[in-house]
């Protein structure tokens, strides 16, 4: 009997040993945002507009990430995550359901990553990071749009279909990717982008390029460059995106700032757009937003944000959850201001 159990236990000690070793090898994580605020949107003489809306502070969504070590430093992952708006349920897209980023990669310690799938473009990266709004709620930088109001882009945000490389991370502070998107027969989805930054102490600052393709033979060119410098009372950021679709151009140059207020923050920022091209159509635009963040806990988060957005003689740029506009409102002021919560997991 006493062998019996012995044996019993040794069995059990190593099949524990073994899943153990499993659990260490891999996992897979359960995550998500719900932001929820109160905004307030006046739109001028096109009325105002006060609604229960999402993604102030940042977007809500739910995803799964989960990664596989492989040995001799390789690694194998995945990542998908969709939308969703919290005040109506609705997901985020009427046509992808994993609408934010599905990918699968292979990663080395020493050469670098691999990945595939929809992902973000790389000249988007800087616009959340070098800006004290990330690019939600009514003081984010991306109410001015940097695309000319002539084209669509589709892959200002993201691209699908997308191949891609990533420098390793111990380069000394220095990072980069390349992208690739293709179109599979539709060029307005064809993107080629890279990025390359560097981050140490309190310096960060990266340049970026993209052309997406169209189905004209006129194509857009987006060029972002971004820094920030963290200094014991604040750290200030600044940013210019440069957009050319053949003589129509536009350049939007963001100045902010995030002031640390013991274990919260104040934000600040101002923007400034200059359009190039027919006089007809140019929309020059500005905005002006500041907002307190109020940190409950590392997961919970109160905020509040006012901004002021002014249109040149024919723009007509609004803050989100407004009322609608048309041309007849070339020109309106657009103000806005939220009262939020938000959640990770």
């Amino acid at each position: 009997m006493a062998l019996l159990m012995k044996k019993t236990l040794s069995t059990f000690a190593v099949s524990a040993t073994f899943c153990a070793a499993a659990a260490a090898q891999s996992s897979v994580t359960l995550f998500g945002v719900v932001d929820l605020n109160l905004r307030a949107v006046d739109n001028a003489r096109a009325g105002s507009l006060t609604t229960v809306s999402s993604s102030g502070m940042g977007s809500s969504v739910l995803g799964f990430r989960g990664t596989e070590d492989l040995g001799g430093g390789l690694q194998a992952s995945f990542w998908i995550e969709t939308g969703f708006f919290p005040d109506t349920g609705a997901s985020a897209s009427a046509t992808k359901f994993w609408n934010r980023r599905t990918t699968l990669g292979l990663k080395s310690t020493r050469w670098g990553e691999l990945r595939m799938g929809r992902d973000y473009t790389a000249t988007f990266w800087n616009m959340p990071t070098y800006d004290p709004f990330s690019t939600n709620g009514v003081g984010a930088s991306f109410n001015i749009l940097p695309t000319p109001n002539i084209v669509p882009v589709a892959t200002l945000t993201r691209a699908d279909n997308m191949l891609a490389y990533y420098l390793p991370g111990n380069l000394g502070g220095v990072d980069g990717m390349l992208q690739y998107a293709f179109g599979e027969g539709d060029d307005d989805n064809k993107y080629a982008g890279g990025r390359l930054g560097y981050a140490a102490g309190p310096l960060s600052t990266a340049i970026a390029y993209g052309k997406t393709w169209t189905r004209t033979s006129t194509h857009v060119h987006l060029t972002d460059w971004g820094a920030s410098w963290k200094f014991s009372a604040a750290t200030l950021m600044g940013q210019i995106i440069h957009v050319r679709y053949g003589r129509y151009a536009r350049t939007n140059y963001l100045v902010g700032a995030t002031i640390p207020v013991g274990a919260n923050a104040i934000r600040v920022s101002y923007l400034t757009s200059r359009f190039k091209g027919p006089t007809a159509i140019a929309d020059d635009a500005q905005q002006f937003a500041i907002g307190y963040v109020h940190n409950l806990s590392r997961r919970t988060v109160l905020y509040t944000t006012a901004s002021v957005l002014s249109n040149g003689r024919n723009g007509r740029f609004v803050l989100p959850s407004g009322p609608a506009v048309t041309a007849a409102h070339n020109g309106l002021q657009s103000k806005g201001v939220e009262f939020g919560m938000r959640h990770t997991f």
